[in-house]
């Protein structure tokens, strides 16, 4: 699907040496520290960074400094002429869930809103997720196993189909979508219709565009095959499948090679890129694990947010097959949010 490439701006971004490795073993990876970085190239990518948009069309896009409820949001992805973004809110009584449209001028329009009383729901937890084609997005709440479910919308509110519980989108093409329910259980779906079981094995990844699916096999690890028509895995590992590459070729993913009560693996996990091929390991780095967010740069290299610990501050990070170390980029973020499309995980 290529999330979050294609569209981009020029932002400069780090690079980070990453270990090198052949055939099953395993050398160990490099650990990512935001300061010991320094200014490495430019890279093409759509983003989001608290209230700014960095595009390579339009270049940055300032949302209204005038609107409070724009402080600090999530971007969804893009249709044909804007950008669409989604800002949750909470206070003592409420949760507030918008969408929005950004043009190339920064103008905000509203998409759809829900409030939800505190009073009423309790914890209340809702994720939201735009189509890859930009027509529809999918809402989906969290409340329990017997909650409303998630609704798929078009831009204009309408409901285009429900269904139940979803425990998480694994990707969303518009006229398609692939989710795991209870179980973690795969499920194909057009809205409108009735949803389709994929198989009764557990699944962890998938992707509609190159008829991809990760399934469970054996101890723990996971292989991919047809989504289409799933049968044997050419590999498995303890990996868990994250984002393809645009050409299908390279999967990013985190080792799952964590013992239970090993809190430095949990939070400065080992991430991976493999071949789909055969699932060598072209390169791994480790850095602290505190958002979902990734993105390939073409398909050789991959970029991720990094926090500076001293303060808190943001910038990219980028792994590349090769192994080539770069460099920091001057500019650091304050938002405490970088945000790339099309992601699986939100809040």
């Amino acid at each position: 699907m290529g999330r979050g490439l294609g569209l981009g701006a020029t932002v400069a971004v780090a690079a980070v040496a990453v270990g090198m490795l052949s055939g099953p073993s395993f050398a160990d990876p490099v650990t990512v520290h935001a300061e010991r970085l320094k200014r490495g190239p430019t890279a093409h990518v759509l983003f989001s960074d608290g209230t700014r948009l960095h595009t390579r069309a339009s270049g940055v896009i300032a949302f209204p400094a005038g609107d409070p409820d724009l402080r600090s949001v999530r971007l969804l992805g893009k249709t044909p002429s804007t950008w669409v973004i989604w800002d949750q809110q909470s206070n003592v009584e409420e949760y507030v869930n918008t969408i929005r449209q950004i043009g190339t001028d920064g103008s905000a329009s509203v998409v759809y809103s829900l409030v939800t009383p505190k009073e009423e729901y309790g914890d209340y937890s809702f994720w939201y997720r735009l189509s890859t084609n930009g027509r529809r997005f999918a809402e989906n709440d969290e409340i329990n196993d017997g909650g409303p479910g998630l609704t798929v919308r078009n831009l204009d509110g309408d409901v285009i189909g429900k269904t139940g519980w979803v425990y998480q989108v694994l990707d969303f093409s518009g006229p398609r979508m692939v989710y795991l329910a209870g179980g973690l259980v795969p499920y194909l779906w057009t809205p409108g219709q009735e949803p389709q079981r994929v198989t009764d094995r557990i699944a962890s990844y998938a992707e509609l565009k190159h008829d991809v699916i990760f399934l469970e096999t054996t101890h723990g690890r996971y292989g991919p095959t047809r989504l289409s028509r799933p049968g044997s895995v050419p590999w498995k590992a303890h990996f868990q499948a994250t984002l393809l590459s645009p050409n299908g070729r390279r999967v990013l993913g985190m080792s799952t090679r964590c013992a239970p009560l090993d809190f430095h693996c949990q939070h400065w996990p080992v991430f991976q890129i493999r071949s789909m091929s055969n699932g060598d390991v072209l390169s791994s780095f480790r850095t602290r694990r505190w958002s979902q967010d990734v993105a390939w740069e073409g398909n050789r290299a991959v970029l991720f947010p990094i926090k500076r610990a001293s303060d808190g501050w943001l910038a990219l990070g980028r792994c590349t097959v090769s192994g080539v170390a770069d460099s920091l980029n001057k500019k650091m973020f304050a938002s405490g949010r970088l945000s790339f499309p099309y992601m699986t995980d939100f809040y």
